[in-house]
């Protein structure tokens, strides 16, 4: 192999190392801080998500879980009064949208996040933004 080639393969390793590293740092935080709430990072997710009422199966597609466990997560946010299920104009589509309780979870969870991730505590606003578009740069399909 020409030194050209293993300098490429040696710094493709060494970021994909670091991006790995740092999303799993990233992940764990949000982990500790849903926790902290009594949520898990699967409901603590559902919260930030649902802005609005959306479907069941638009929520699956945004959190990228199957759609048949969509029903076992709302149940478990509708039993801790964080959510509700909604019929929408579609009497066979089922919508959730947060309670009051779950409106209160999500501005403590934002706040949260704002104080104690790893992003915001190390990355200036600038830095931030520079990640965001290499991110989405990343996972672009």
């Amino acid at each position: 192999m020409h030194s050209k080639d293993e300098a490429i393969l040696r710094e493709s390793y060494e970021l994909s190392t670091l991006i790995v590293s740092a999303a799993e740092r990233i992940k764990q935080d949000f982990i500790g801080l849903a926790h902290e709430i009594g949520l898990t990072s699967l409901s603590a997710r559902a919260i930030i998500t649902i802005e609005r009422p959306m479907s069941m199966r638009q929520l699956a597609s945004l959190l990228s879980v199957d759609a048949s466990y969509i029903t076992t997560l709302a149940d478990q946010l509708e039993r801790d009064g964080l959510a509700r299920r909604a019929t929408g104009n579609d009497r066979r589509i089922r919508h959730l949208e947060l309670t009051e309780k779950g409106e209160g979870m999500r501005t403590e969870l934002r706040r949260r996040l704002r104080q104690g991730s790893t992003v915001h505590r190390l990355l200036t606003c600038d830095e931030r933004d520079a990640l965001r578009g290499i991110a989405s740069k990343l996972v672009a399909r």
